[in-house]
């Protein structure tokens, strides 16, 4: 526990741990954008979860044997980045670089995960999370999401998903969005539009947001072998 970490460890000093098949298959999926953080609030199954005062909830653990580390990330940055073997991060009670401490957010044991199935979950927080900072500023955001819904739905998305995957959308671009019910009724209308046969948009209106390796990112991310 962390208590009795801080038992061990003197001031000055911290703690990491080593992931991957040194820990048993302990492995970190470390959210590097706040987009990601909320996505995976959403998307990503409950387990072991900590962070620090200006980041919470950035770090989930699951045990997952024989996973690879991998980076998701757009043409800048990474977005979130499982770390498995030859790999390690900093643990509560160890303070960061900004003085922070890291702290346990939810004290959970460490929830099993095959490799394909937190490698999809993985793919969806990433797909969120980047559309989610690609939302338009003004003017287009019912075409976007009815777009988004719609490309979903081509690729075999069941309505379920779709439902949760936008939810986590909105919940990454937050307060940049003020009519949310309205958005919300967008993908309503859209999910029933689809299923009457109507005209819903998909990949081709999505290249109004998205340009190249954004674009095939997401293409890669959403693909139906990725819906769990």
């Amino acid at each position: 526990s962390s208590d009795s970490l801080e038992h061990y460890v003197s001031k000055g000093q911290n703690v990491g741990g080593l992931w991957g098949a040194p820990s048993g298959w302990i492995i970190d999926v470390d959210l590097d954008w706040d987009e990601s953080v909320e996505a995976a609030k959403v998307l990503l199954p409950k387990t072991f979860i900590y962070g620090r005062h200006s980041r919470p909830r950035s770090h989930y653990l699951y045990r997952c044997e024989g996973v690879s580390g991998r980076k998701w990330r757009d043409e800048d940055s990474v977005i979130v980045e499982l770390r498995s073997t030859g790999a390690q991060s900093v643990l509560p009670p160890s303070i960061h670089p900004d003085n922070e401490r890291y702290e346990i957010n939810d004290d959970l044991p460490f929830k099993s995960v095959t490799p394909s199935s937190l490698e999809r979950s993985l793919d969806h927080v990433a797909a969120a999370s980047l559309l989610a900072r690609r939302y338009p500023e003004e003017g287009g955001r019912h075409d976007f999401i009815h777009t988004v819904a719609g490309t979903l739905l081509h690729r075999g998305w069941e309505n379920p998903l779709v439902r949760k995957f936008m939810r986590a959308m909105l919940n990454a671009v937050g307060d940049r969005e003020s009519d949310r019910p309205q958005r919300e009724r967008t993908i309503e209308n859209t999910l029933r539009l689809f299923k009457e046969g109507g005209n819903v948009a998909g990949y081709t209106t999505l290249t109004q947001w998205l340009k190249g390796k954004d674009f095939e990112a997401i293409r890669k991310w959403i693909d139906p072998r990725g819906a769990p």
